[in-house]
Parts: structure tokens; C-alpha cells; sequence
């Protein structure tokens, strides 16, 4: 659970530092004008694809953290709900187990996702 704490932790610095500093206005334009749909042919997961663009087209990286800190959260309770399981001797549920590879999976595609079109807009 060290490194999930972590993980969201550093999300919640990450739009703390954005809402108190911003961000360059030449940088959110890139963002806003980025081509989209040529680099979305590259993504096999258009749904969460289509997700990224919105925060992005609407310049709004904040929401991209907040978006991160709620999947993080997700994944947190999962595993809490887990741990639970097992430390009263039971087994986890397969759905349980399935819930929490489906969010993880969701979460990683996300943050993926962010950072691919974010570092390929601002690279050009």
C-alpha cells in the first residue's frame, strides 16, 4: 500500500502546483491544438482515448491529476476491501480480484494515455 500512497501523493502535489503556478499559456495552446485524431489511430483504447482529449483540448491538466487521484483512490479501496478479506481468513471474491485488474487497467491506460499525447504535443 507504500507505494500506491506515493503514487497518489505525488498526483496531489502535481494539481496543487498547477492550481497555485498554472501553466504556460504557449504550452496549454500546443495542447489545445494538438491533432488528435491522426495521433488517436495509434490508440487501441478510443474511450479512454476520447477521456484524455477532453481534458486536454479543454487545457484542463488539473482535471487530468484530479481524474488520476480519483482512479488511484479507486484502486486504493479495492485493496483495502481485499486486505480486509484476507485478514479475517477469507478468500477474495473473483469479481472482487477482477474489479480491481479493471480499474488498475482503466488507471494505467489513463495516466498512459495523458502523458503519450502530452509529451508528443509539447515535443513538436
Amino acid at each position: 500500500m507504500l507505494e500506491i500512497e506515493k503514487s497518489l501523493n505525488h498526483y496531489k502535489e502535481a494539481k496543487a502546483l498547477g492550481l497555485t503556478a498554472g501553466y504556460l499559456p504557449e504550452k496549454t495552446e500546443t495542447l489545445r491544438n494538438f491533432d488528435y485524431d491522426s495521433f488517436s489511430k495509434t490508440m487501441q483504447y478510443t474511450g479512454v482515448f476520447e477521456k484524455v482529449k477532453r481534458f486536454m483540448v479543454n487545457n484542463d491538466v488539473i482535471g487530468i491529476h484530479a481524474e488520476n487521484i480519483k482512479n488511484i483512490e479507486v484502486i486504493r479501496e479495492d485493496l483495502i476491501g481485499v486486505r480486509k478479506v484476507l485478514s479475517a481468513g477469507g478468500v477474495p471474491a473473483k469479481e472482487q480480484m477482477w474489479k480491481i485488474l479493471v480499474d488498475y487497467t482503466n488507471a494505467s491506460i489513463f495516466a498512459n494515455y495523458a502523458t503519450r499525447i502530452g509529451s508528443t504535443a509539447l515535443s513538436n
